[in-house]
């Protein structure tokens, strides 16, 4: 469906079951009604016209364990009726574009395939590990460079200040 069809889709309230489902109070359609529309007309208002999507990404409250569930552990998590959504459509560009709001464009050449140091620890580097995943694996032939050299630097820095801060010596890690 093309933006205007989408936006005119959206107005007339053939989506407002949909909307009722993710925020779960009428009173707020009309807010939820304006923003998607609002978020159709600045994509068409950055890259075109084009057959797009909407996308809704529900947010989460962790009520205890947060983050410890990046080291295998539990999280008590409840989902809540606030989100985050993206506007998407293919390009022929061999380009990966996003656009956040309040931040500048982020564009990720996908025939660049060199690892960037400078890009460690940044939203493009997230952008890579995604692509990598989305690409049934092939991707992480470029991705696994970035995440040992995260975890390399991680290591060196904890080693380092450890070291500085006199909680361990050189004898702890081996060395002489």
């Amino acid at each position: 469906m093309n933006l205007k069809e989408l936006k005119d889709h959206i107005r007339s309230g053939k989506l407002n079951e949909r909307l009722l489902d993710i925020y779960m109070d009428p009173n707020r359609l009309e807010d939820q009604t304006e923003r998607y529309v609002s978020a159709l007309t600045r994509y068409e208002d950055l890259f075109g016209d084009a057959d797009a999507q909407i996308i809704s990404a529900p947010g989460r409250t962790e009520v205890g364990g947060n983050h410890t569930d990046h080291q295998r552990g539990q999280v008590l998590a409840a989902s809540i009726n606030d989100d985050a959504i993206a506007v998407a459509s293919p390009n022929d560009s061999h380009q990966v574009r996003i656009q956040s709001e309040g931040y500048g464009m982020l564009t990720i050449d996908l025939h660049d395939l060199e690892k960037k140091p400078s890009e460690e620890g940044t939203s493009a580097a997230l952008i890579w590990g995604i692509l990598a995943c989305a690409s049934c694996g092939i991707g992480f032939f470029w991705l696994i460079p970035y995440m040992q050299m995260t975890f390399t630097n991680s290591y060196a820095a904890l080693k380092n200040d450890a070291l500085a801060s006199g909680r361990l010596c050189p004898a702890d890690f081996g060395s002489r």
